[in-house]
């Protein structure tokens, strides 16, 4: 019998800039486990801009950030999970900044961490036990600008995210090249705002998302403008840098445009996708130090791979090409580490982000 896995598709819905906005909202989507197969997605909440998604307590809830600029009415919003991954809408909550655009939850499912891109400010906000998001418990906000000065002419916050022993919470941010790191009270659920640290990286490389190894020792950051990953060890008293390197190779972008960063479950391999080169990379993770050695750079089976996952098997890698509206599927060999294309996609309109 035929074996699926389920996941979310999150789009652009409004119109702006060089967005299309043809989305719907978030949509539900199949996998095959036998041969890499994309259902035809299904649209599962009308909504507008969920860019980002996350999941909640138990994989009960799930969380997106409706990324619009103030006027439109920016949000995060709360859905229950039901049966054949329906969504039933249980409200929003507003917020002050503009352009969320990432999302994660804390160990306990009780608080939620949004960056907004656009005014640099990151919320911290109470989950009720029902899923619904309460009124925000904690802003943040820096301040202050980096040498690009296209993109890093004030802060953009890109990522915010908790990370435990010891338990913090980081923010990533593309405009001002650091990272802030806050200590988090796991059973209170407060951030400690007078016990900030700060991981400095090189000037204009534009940080844009982490992923850590399963102890959370090692930390990988991708860079969406030198296009670089940089690895850094990581220990209470601070985070020591131990590797830069290309993730593109020669195809490198001046502009700057790499997208998502994935570890595989079994921590031998990491993956990056550049949107100009519309490329994968797979690269290789030394047992012992954590190091980088590319494996792979492979078509993505589209334009602007702005996001990809990994099946929860490890065995398969779904990529949103938002540019070309499309999902593709891969095959992925777990012992090297490489992707081959199943030669089965599905459309879908400015596919920003994919959750398993």
């Amino acid at each position: 019998m035929t074996q699926y896995s389920d996941f979310f598709v999150g789009t652009y819905s409004a119109k702006a800039g060089k967005v299309a906005g043809g989305g719907e909202g978030i949509y539900s989507c199949r996998l095959s486990l036998d041969n890499g197969a994309l259902s035809t997605p299904v649209c599962a909440a009308d909504c507008t801009n969920p860019s980002y998604l996350t999941w909640g307590k138990d994989r009960r809830f799930l969380y997106a950030a409706s990324e619009l600029f103030t006027s439109e009415g920016p949000a995060v919003l709360a859905f229950e999970v039901g049966a054949n991954h329906s969504l039933r809408t249980l409200g929003s909550q507003p917020m002050d900044g503009e352009l969320p655009c990432h999302l994660s939850t804390d160990s306990s499912g009780l608080r939620l961490a949004s960056a907004q891109y656009w005014t640099g400010d990151t919320l911290l906000f109470p989950l009720m036990q029902d899923g619904r998001i309460a009124s925000k418990l904690t802003s943040i906000q820096h301040n202050g600008s980096g040498p690009n000065a296209k993109r890093q002419e004030g802060p953009h916050a890109h990522f915010a995210g908790f990370l435990s022993n010891p338990d913090e919470l980081a923010i990533v941010d593309l405009g001002l090249d650091r990272i802030f790191l806050y200590p988090f009270d796991t059973e209170r659920g407060e951030l400690d705002l007078d016990a900030q640290k700060e991981v400095v990286l090189p000037p204009g490389a534009g940080p844009r998302h982490l992923t850590a190894a399963p102890d959370e020792k090692k930390i990988y950051v991708l860079c969406e403008l030198s296009e670089q990953i940089i690895l850094f060890d990581r220990f209470p008293e601070g985070w020591t840098q131990v590797q830069q390197i290309q993730a593109f190779g020669e195809s490198a972008n001046s502009d700057g445009a790499a997208a998502a960063i994935r570890i595989s479950p079994d921590n031998r391999f990491l993956y990056a996708s550049g949107r100009t080169q519309s490329e994968i990379a797979c690269f290789s993770i030394d047992a012992v130090t954590g190091r980088l050695s590319p494996v792979q750079h492979i078509p993505s089976g589209g334009k602007g791979p702005r996001d990809f996952a990994l099946s929860p098997d490890g065995r398969f890698v779904v990529v949103a090409n938002q540019h070309t509206n499309n999902l593709t599927s891969f095959r992925r060999d777990e012992q090297t580490g490489c992707l081959c294309k199943t030669g089965h996609t599905a459309a879908i309109n400015d596919a920003v982000c994919v959750l398993f």
